[in-house]
């Protein structure tokens, strides 16, 4: 019968202390905590003296990429001394979000604050790529803006449908006769001497001469160009011996690019 085990329950059998209190002394509580009773080593960090805990994570910036001839050497520079750093490089992806990035790794020169990274030539430059810098610290890590790569077009894609003949020699059924090289958008052309071809990938292309900056054509307005440094019209001769004769429409007159 429930009812009568539950009557024959009386409180008074189990001992209580009824003088208890819900408060809890929480500062003579930690103030009995002694972390000497621990055995530890407080030199537990591999980091050398002097870092603080008022040091702060690395402001990188990017400060110059350089490409000869295919190789890339990217430099980083810190915004400030922020202590010993332990690691650092550059990251590079064909994501802007840089998914699925390669690390390689620079020396860090505490002098100067930078470091430089030389990136292999087996990158793969046919596509658009993102690269970032990056610093350690005992704070945590500090990164770049994200900078974008350009893309190089392989050397048969520079001018489409062109066919090779020797010796790096191509034949363009509107742009004419040119040598490429690998690994560069330097090319010799017939008539233009040396230039730097870029696709713009919109059936455009720009081409840069020392001597007068960027001008642009494309298939279907060949040999008329479009100066970007004087926002005029130019037409292409040739004088016969590799250089580029140009007639300009604003002035009415003939200048020659070395």
């Amino acid at each position: 019968n429930e009812t009568e085990h539950w009557d024959d329950w009386n409180e008074t059998d189990p001992v209580f202390d009824h003088n208890y209190s819900d408060e809890f002394d929480y500062i003579d509580d930690f103030e009995d905590w002694n972390d000497s009773e621990f055995d530890h080593d407080d030199n537990f960090s591999d980091i050398p003296d002097g870092i603080t805990e008022e040091d702060h994570f690395p402001v990188v910036i990017i400060s110059e990429i350089l490409d000869n001839d295919g190789i890339l050497t990217v430099s980083a520079q810190l915004a400030e001394d922020v202590g010993y750093i332990l690691d650092c490089g550059i990251r590079i992806s064909s994501s802007v979000v840089m998914i699925d990035n390669e690390e390689f790794l620079g020396d860090f020169d505490p002098i100067n604050r930078n470091f430089q990274v030389i990136l292999p030539d087996s990158i793969d430059r046919s596509k658009n790529l993102y690269l970032e810098a990056f610093a350690l610290n005992s704070s945590g890590e500090g990164v770049s803006a994200i900078r974008k790569l350009q893309r190089i077009p392989l050397m048969d894609e520079l001018v489409p449908g062109s066919q090779s003949l020797s010796d790096g020699w191509k034949l363009s059924s509107w742009f004419g006769v040119y040598r490429s090289f690998p690994s560069t958008q330097w090319l010799f052309h017939e008539k233009m001497g040396w230039i730097y071809l870029v696709n713009d990938e919109n059936n455009g292309f720009w081409i840069w001469k020392e001597e007068h900056g960027w001008i642009w054509t494309q298939e279907q307005l060949w040999p008329f160009f479009y100066s970007n440094q004087t926002g005029n019209w130019l037409y292409l001769f040739s004088d016969g011996k590799g250089l580029p004769l140009f007639y300009n429409y604003e002035s009415y007159d003939y200048f020659m690019i070395r």
